[in-house]
């Protein structure tokens, strides 16, 4: 197990059922057996295992500085001969009606001026970074623009809240690397994290997590948090106001990005439930109508089901009336803010996943609902449906239904609405009902041996927008290698910068390098195999491209900005130039040497641009080779210190720094990086190896 999958925030009931934190204690063995261990699923990453993955970039060298160095990387860049001082040349803005595409700009750098054209916001912050980058910069004329217009990133804030602050220090970083959608993960089954007026049960309950005997002041604890529901420091607490969901409209336009919003429905849902449920029990003996307005919840259901997330209670009961007030009413109030904030809203995420098989089929509300409504499935003549006959397909038309209903809301405002992949597969295949009604679909399984990685091209063909959400490479709250230092999951796999620079959209079986057991997968060969293939003109369907970070594992700010960084950029990068490689990676004479080039301008450029930021960002850990006595060490980022132990001790800025092979013979060598007060995790490395 690794170290960071321990509970976390554990707490007792002690005398006069008073709750008190638990501290625990781990224990580790001193000898270093417990990290040289053979995983037969996965690779893992001790010494030998790192320094092979880093001897990818042994050949590095700095990029040159006669030349421009941008991620992502200008589509066109033409050199028109000398230099120009950024930081003393006259900056000139010129309208041009002749760039047509949405989002292309021109820069034009002469010895003494840059005049800049088309979209300023985008040419402004490629400026920026050229000043940052190379302050004496060679002259040349950059002509670019996006090969999609969705260039996405998705914060969960639900499952563990993220602060107003921190979303606003993402949204400068998103701008500079031209991302344009921030996709706000906002309800969830452990949390409701947007203040919606009229239902201040939805945060006053919904946004809170401690001890409770019943759930009406606040939800369980999960996913850490501790027993105080008023710790305002614990992730498990908080919420935006509906002020400060204004502010980040307003100010994520000024910074050429658009606001998401998600309210995942009719699963995924139990925090909703649960304080609509504590709303019912607060009115219940004084106004019944008020008390059942909201409701979400049939009390006679005797359903069976468990969620992916081991949850039994948390689907919405769609039967109900009151579950449509609710979610007009939600619909409502967050158009309102978008309104307020003179803002366009013109896209809803409502989730749609993962209904588990099960739900409904034990409620009377259901079963009397499908009777008087005669939903697809029943035919002329056939008996009404009784609670015994609620059946799998019944319960595949129930969601469609509500999701249907859910959509014409808002199509009342010109909103398009849009669902993870689930919205769009029934019994395995493209569902019709939805296909060609602008239901826009985020496909997110990509493990080949799922064939997930074929879901977006069967989507496209279905004639369904898509957005390519891979967890294979943009899933950022997967481990970035299997190491037991390493926070996050794993169950999609490792996915580190590189695996996401690795995503190929107009290609993507070359997507995934290595199988769910570490192999190495020949990918050309596989990309001609019996794969589903793009029909003509489905192409244009593959609407976008967008990173996700689900945080059931996220603690604090820290740990949220190292699982971003640097694998953000990556996606930025690959969304930015979605149909093809540009131009100048295309020359490239093979993948890696364009993923050593991605690399450099990681370390060179861009790792020390969000230092200067203070963003943190993951360091890779450095890796060892023995050869017999010799011991040598490397790191992909070679302005990173590695700093060792020969006594089995944890490595520190103190301790010696590798500059070239030595000879040892200890029986445990530990080595981390350090660079820009950041550290790796502690590379093991046993003489097995």
């Amino acid at each position: 197990m690794r170290r960071t999958a321990a509970p976390q925030g554990p707490f007792g009931i002690f005398r006069q059922g008073r709750p008190a934190s638990v501290p625990i204690h781990y224990i580790y063995s001193s000898d270093g057996h417990e990290f040289h261990r053979h995983v037969p699923h996965y690779p893992y990453a001790g010494g030998g295992e790192m320094y092979r993955r880093n001897s990818r970039f042994a050949d590095t060298e700095p990029l040159p500085a006669d030349r421009i160095n941008l991620l992502p990387v200008p589509k066109h860049i033409r050199y028109t001969g000398g230099t120009c001082r950024l930081d003393r040349a006259a900056e000139v803005y010129i309208p041009d009606s002749s760039l047509t595409a949405a989002e292309a700009y021109r820069l034009v750098i002469t010895p003494d001026t840059v005049f800049l054209t088309g979209h300023r916001f985008y040419a402004g912050q490629t400026l920026r970074m050229l000043r940052e980058n190379q302050p004496l910069c060679p002259c040349a004329e950059i002509d670019d623009r996006p090969d999609t217009p969705h260039r996405g990133f998705m914060l969960d804030i639900a499952r563990n809240f993220t602060p107003k602050q921190e979303i606003l220090r993402l949204i400068d970083v998103m701008a500079l690397y031209k991302m344009n959608v921030l996709h706000l993960h906002l309800t969830d089954d452990e949390g409701w994290r947007l203040e919606i007026p009229g239902l201040p049960e939805l945060t006053a309950v919904g946004s809170r997590r401690g001890y409770t005997a019943d759930e009406r002041d606040c939800l369980y604890p999960m996913y850490s948090g501790g027993w105080d529901p008023d710790e305002r420091k614990a992730s498990a607490n908080g919420y935006l106001t509906r002020s400060d969901f204004i502010e980040l409209l307003r100010y994520a336009d000024r910074h050429a990005i658009r606001i998401v919003p998600e309210i995942d429905m009719p699963g995924h849902s139990r925090a909703a439930i649960k304080a609509m449920e504590a709303r019912y029990y607060r009115y219940i003996g004084t106004d019944t109508a008020k008390a059942e307005e909201y409701l979400l919840s049939d009390f006679q259901d005797t359903s069976r089901y468990v969620s992916a997330q081991h949850y039994t209670d948390n689907v919405i009961c769609i039967a109900l009336p009151s579950c449509y007030t609710f979610a007009q009413k939600v619909i409502d109030e967050v158009a309102a803010m978008y309104s307020e904030a003179a803002v366009p809203l013109t896209l809803f995420h409502v989730g749609g996943d993962e209904v588990p098989r099960g739900a409904w089929s034990g409620s009377p509300k259901v079963a009397e609902y499908i009777a008087s409504k005669a939903v697809e499935t029943q035919k002329p003549g056939m008996p009404a449906a009784s609670l015994q006959q609620v059946t799998a397909e019944d319960v595949a038309n129930l969601k469609d239904s509500f999701l249907e209903a859910v959509v014409q809301m808002l199509a009342q405002y010109g909103i398009e609405a849009a669902g993870w992949e689930e919205v769009a597969f029934r019994r395995g295949q493209p569902n019709p009902r939805f296909a060609g009604k602008g239901v826009v679909t985020y496909a997110w399984n990509s493990v080949p041996e799922w064939r997930g990685d074929e879901k977006p091209y069967r989507l496209a063909n279905a004639g369904y927008p898509v957005m390519i959400c891979s967890v294979c490479n943009l899933y950022l709250d997967m481990c970035y290698v299997n190491h037991e230092e390493e926070r996050g999951l794993n169950w999609g796999g490792y996915v580190d910068e590189y695996q996401a620079w690795e995503l190929r959209p107009d290609s993507l079986y070359l997507s995934v390098k290595r199988t769910m057991r570490g192999e190495e997968r020949d990918v050309r060969q596989y990309a001609q195999s019996d794969k589903v293939q793009l029909i003509p003109d489905s192409a244009r369907n593959l609407r976008g491209v967008q990173a996700q970070l689900w945080s059931e594992t996220v603690r604090n700010s820290d740990q949220l900005e190292e699982y971003i960084f640097p694998k953000l950029l990556a996606t930025a990068a690959r969304a930015w130039n979605f149909r093809s490689l540009t131009a100048q990676e295309a020359a490239e004479t093979a993948d890696e040497a364009a993923l050593n080039r991605f690399n450099t301008q990681l370390w060179q450029y861009e790792i020390p641009r969000l230092h200067r930021m203070g963003i943190r960002f993951h360091l890779p850990q450095p890796g060892i080779l023995r050869e017999g006595d010799t011991i040598r060490m490397n790191c992909p980022y070679p302005e990173a210190a590695i700093r060792y132990t020969l006594d089995g001790s944890e490595p520190d800025a103190a301790s010696p720094r590798y500059t070239g092979p030595f000879a040892a013979d200890a029986p445990l060598i530990n080595a981390k990086a350090f660079l820009y007060g950041q550290e790796s995790n502690t590379t093991h490395s046993v003489p097995e190896e």
